[in-house]
């Protein structure tokens, strides 16, 4: 009797041991598989294009690497110890998660709730490919927006195009309850048609989705009030993810005789980043290079239409791709088990992080020779410039000037710029900024917003 008791606990300390070393092996080829899969999606999957953001997993991997190997050294108590400690952590970490799914579901119902308190409307639910197919049996004219940001990676093209389709109502985005419709004029741009053919233009916008009045329907843009508040001329020829060098060709190609104040609006949170990935592409350098270099755009819309219709295939192609996997259940279920949400609230890296991108020496000595060219070809050309610095979303959430404000405010002034600071001027003067974003979430601004920065403008300028 004595003997089996002995054997049975000999058998049940070999068991504990088995399990114990069990979990250690499991936590090292966890940790193994965790390595090689962030070093995949880093270094082969993104070709090395994001490793400064895979950075933090590489050290955490690490941690847990050597964190798995020391398992196989400490005490068994202490080890029982940690088990638990882990399969708590896993746990609360999943319930968290969960929680976030459903308060991401609560914050679109509380959204839904305002707009149709502060409209009787109801909020937009559908996608942008639901939208387009909707409106595609009313209007076989209907776009969508394709940000001629696509090209910088496509090759064998004869021209560089630096807007959209012509003559067509294009969808573009949804941030205020509802999608933005508008008529693009003879040249791709979110203007009336007619006010090209004015004798004398007042303002004359440049920029990205910002300058272009993104997310809000006309007479709500920054141009649109322009006009309404001076009774002038106004129009924007900004697109949506232009960045600086993007927007000189633009400025080159479109500018008229007839401007008299060039306004150039910047914005902080990703025209640094799309600056870097546009001074890669070789057709655009030439606008840098050369002070006189132009594709004649203008007499090419025929050209940018066909280009256009096929970027806009391509492109809602990839989004119906894009929706079929992101809708199946197999892709929720792994964005839950890889803490998708819990990730973007510590790590906040929805945004790409391009608030934080900042200058170095070569983006800053290319950004300086821009805006230098811009004022040349304005002066030649006897208009006004004027630098307009837009604050962005996450310098209210993040209670944070943008790195690159100093060096750009900088450049306005050595090269005797005039430099007009929406936040000095607009954002500041307020304890509460986020009332100009769309409920108070990241994005482009509302309605007031835009009719604000208009107001300032029109006062500077005037």
């Amino acid at each position: 009797m004595r003997y089996l008791k002995l054997k049975t606990n000999n058998y049940l300390k070999l068991k504990m041991k088995i399990y114990r070393d069990l979990y250690s092996f499991l936590l090292l080829i966890l940790s193994v598989i965790l390595i090689f899969y962030v070093f995949f999606k880093s270094e082969i999957y993104w070709n090395g294009d994001k490793r400064e953001y895979y950075k933090i997993y590489y050290y955490l991997s690490t941690l847990f690497l050597l964190f798995s190997l020391s398992f196989f050294f400490i005490k068994k108590k202490i080890k029982i110890y940690l088990i638990i400690c882990f399969l708590s952590s896993i746990i609360a970490l999943y319930s968290f998660e969960y929680f976030l799914i459903n308060k991401d579901q609560l914050i679109l119902s509380k959204k839904e709730k305002i707009y149709f308190k502060e409209t009787s409307k109801k909020f937009e639910k559908r996608n942008r490919i639901e939208i387009y197919n909707y409106y595609k049996n009313i209007n076989k004219n209907m776009k969508i927006v394709a940000s001629p940001h696509y090209y910088l990676y496509k090759k064998n093209i004869d021209i560089f195009p630096l807007s959209g389709f012509s003559y067509a109502k294009t969808i573009n985005c949804k941030e205020n309850g509802y999608y933005s419709i508008f008529e693009s004029d003879r040249y791709g741009f979110n203007n009336p048609d007619d006010q090209w053919d004015k004798d004398h233009l007042e303002y004359l916008l440049v920029g990205d989705s910002f300058a272009k009045g993104s997310c809000v329907n006309r007479p709500n843009d920054i141009a649109s009030q322009l006009r309404k508040l001076s009774n002038k001329t106004s129009i924007t020829v900004g697109y949506n993810s232009k960045g600086p060098l993007m927007e000189l060709a633009t400025l080159k190609e479109y500018i008229k005789p007839n401007v008299k104040n060039v306004v150039w609006l910047f914005f902080e949170g990703n025209d640094v980043y799309n600056l870097e990935n546009e001074l890669n592409n070789k057709f655009l350098q030439q606008y840098l290079v050369n002070i006189d270099f132009r594709q004649n755009l203008v007499l090419k819309q025929k050209q940018i239409d066909n280009l256009s219709e096929l970027l806009i295939s391509e492109v809602l192609k990839k989004k119906e791709k894009e929706l079929q996997v992101t809708d199946s259940l197999s892709f929720k279920v792994i964005k839950f088990l890889k803490f998708y949400n819990l990730r973007k609230l510590l790590l906040n890296y929805e945004s790409n992080s391009t608030y934080e991108y900042l200058l170095n020496k070569k983006t800053t000595n290319a950004l300086t020779k821009i805006f230098q060219s811009a004022k040349t070809v304005s002066a030649t050309n006897n208009s006004k410039f004027y630098m307009v610095y837009l604050p962005s979303y996450e310098r209210f959430t993040k209670k944070r000037n943008n790195l690159n404000y100093d060096i750009i405010k900088s450049i306005a002034k050595t090269n005797d710029i005039n430099f007009i600071d929406i936040n000095k001027e607009l954002f500041s003067k307020i304890q509460d900024p986020l009332i100009y974003f769309p409920f108070r979430s990241n994005g482009h601004y509302n309605e007031k917003g835009y009719f604000e920065i208009a107001k300032i403008l029109y006062r500077i300028i005037k």
